[in-house]
C-alpha cells in the first residue's frame, strides 16, 4: 500500500554532505534561478512566492513532494528535488535542478539516491521515473549512476525517459 504525501511531519533527508528538508519562502532569494513551477519559471520575486505557495499545496493535497537541498557544512541551498505529477500505479516521477554553481561535484547524485529510497522505502513506490532532455548528458549520467536504466531513444519532443523499479 503506498504511503503519499501529506505527512504528519514534513519528511527531512540526510546524506553524507546534504539535507533535503522543506523548501521555504525564506528560500526564494537563494533558488529564483531554479524555481519552477509546471516547467515556467517565475518573472519576479512575488511570482516566486506564490509558486512556492502553490507546491506547498500540492504536497498537502498529496501530489508531490519537493525539498530544498542545503549543504550540511554551510546550510547554503544547492538546489531542489522532488517527486511531481502524481502517483498513478505506485510510480514517482522525480525531477531535480542544481544551481550552476554546485554542479559536478557529485551532489546531485546523492541526492537521487536518497530520494529514490525514500520513493521505495516510505512512500511504497513500485517504480521511480525521470524525463530528462537528450541534450542533457550529466543528468543521464546522474540517473545512470544511481541504478535508472532507458531504452535510450528520444520521443517527439526530445526527451528520455529513465526508471528504476523497487
Amino acid at each position: 500500500m503506498l504511503h503519499l504525501p501529506p505527512y504528519p511531519t514534513f519528511p527531512q533527508l540526510i546524506t553524507s554532505r546534504l539535507v533535503l528538508r522543506e523548501l521555504t519562502e525564506e528560500d526564494i532569494p537563494q533558488t529564483l534561478e531554479i524555481t519552477r513551477f509546471d516547467g515556467k519559471p517565475p518573472r519576479d520575486l512575488e511570482e516566486a512566492n506564490q509558486m512556492i505557495r502553490k507546491i506547498r499545496a500540492e504536497c498537502l493535497e498529496g501530489k508531490l513532494i519537493h525539498w530544498a537541498i542545503e549543504t550540511r557544512e554551510t546550510g547554503e541551498i544547492v538546489g531542489t528535488c522532488g517527486y511531481y505529477r502524481g502517483f498513478e500505479n505506485g510510480a514517482g516521477e522525480i525531477g531535480y535542478i542544481l544551481l550552476e554553481k554546485f554542479r559536478g561535484q557529485g551532489f546531485m547524485t546523492e541526492v537521487v539516491n536518497a530520494a529514490v529510497e525514500f520513493g521505495f522505502q516510505t512512500m511504497k513506490l513500485s517504480q521511480v521515473f525521470a524525463i530528462t532532455s537528450a541534450k542533457n548528458q550529466a543528468s543521464q549520467n546522474v540517473l545512470t549512476k544511481c541504478g535508472f536504466i532507458t531504452d535510450g531513444v528520444p520521443d517527439e519532443k526530445e526527451d528520455i525517459r529513465f526508471e528504476r523499479l523497487a
